[in-house]
């Protein structure tokens, strides 16, 4: 909505990311939604959007193992991060070791 994409930009002004290269990797950031929610929650939406606005893509991961949270266990939220991580490393350009920065909401 308009009305999150101005919160969004508001907010953005004020984060800062750091990108440490020092150490040769690639820096990426994945959201972790909360219990009985899913990727496309307000809080992630909107995080994006801070994101977006500061120049750094966020990846909203879909926890659920499923369409809903019916499906949602530790487990399978876990593989659903490292399979995210292995997909991100795959694409590394050269084999570059990829870091992955989590955010995450509340798990209940």
């Amino acid at each position: 909505s308009s009305q999150q994409n101005k919160m969004a930009h508001d907010f953005s002004s004020e984060v800062t990311f750091s990108d440490d290269t020092s150490e040769g990797c690639s820096i990426h950031y994945a959201y972790c939604h909360g219990f009985l929610s899913s990727e496309n929650s307000f809080k992630g939406t909107f995080l994006r959007d801070v994101f977006d606005k500061s120049g750094v893509q966020l990846e909203l991961l879909n926890l659920n193992g499923g369409p809903d949270a019916s499906t949602l266990t530790y487990s399978g939220a876990l593989d659903a991060v490292a399979a995210h991580h292995r997909r991100l490393q795959a694409r590394s350009p050269g084999g570059r070791p990829v870091k992955l920065r989590l955010v995450g909401s509340s798990l209940g």
